[in-house]
């Protein structure tokens, strides 16, 4: 991944997500971020694979190496949630969504999850694309609004699949 976009004065120093689709209100800003920052990531907690499960969200940074930190940039991401098992769902701007195959289990408060080893860390046929020979791992978001028409919709993913 790139980190040109943060490098442009246009970078939102604020998470985009506080309009639709998204209309997420968090306050989450970075005026610095560090300069291995790629963009901005929606996390969200689930109690099942229906959007209306959502217990809890976060904006947090995507980095160049394809990792999801706080919007500080230096920490792990935290969401307050009781201990238990959820759903993962990441959503970026610019790609379709991505929701873990099962929930994971945060029983001791803390979790981590990688969706880049497998197609099958993600719910759905072809969730991800495979960046390695053949299509195998590692495995990133589709890229999204590929008819360009300013929405994603299933014509968009149809493109890819």
């Amino acid at each position: 991944m790139r980190t040109t976009l943060v490098a442009d004065p246009a970078f939102p120093t604020s998470q985009p997500y506080n309009t639709a689709p998204w209309n997420y209100p968090g306050p989450e800003s970075n005026a610095s971020p560090p300069a291995t920052t790629t963009d901005w990531m929606l996390v969200q907690l689930r109690t099942g694979t229906d959007s209306a499960t959502a217990v809890a969200s976060v904006a947090a940074l995507l980095l160049e190496d394809g990792s999801i930190v706080d919007a500080s940039g230096s920490g792990p991401v935290q969401l307050a949630v009781a201990p238990g098992s959820y759903y993962v769902v990441l959503y970026h701007r610019n790609h379709l969504p991505v929701i873990t195959a099962s929930a994971v289990d945060f029983a001791s408060g803390a979790a981590s999850y990688d969706f880049t080893t497998a197609m099958s860390q993600a719910l759905g046929a072809t969730p991800m694309i495979g960046l390695g020979a053949g299509g195998s791992a590692p495995f990133a978001l589709w890229g999204a609004d590929g008819n360009g028409d300013g929405l994603v919709t299933a014509p968009d993913f149809n493109l890819y699949s």
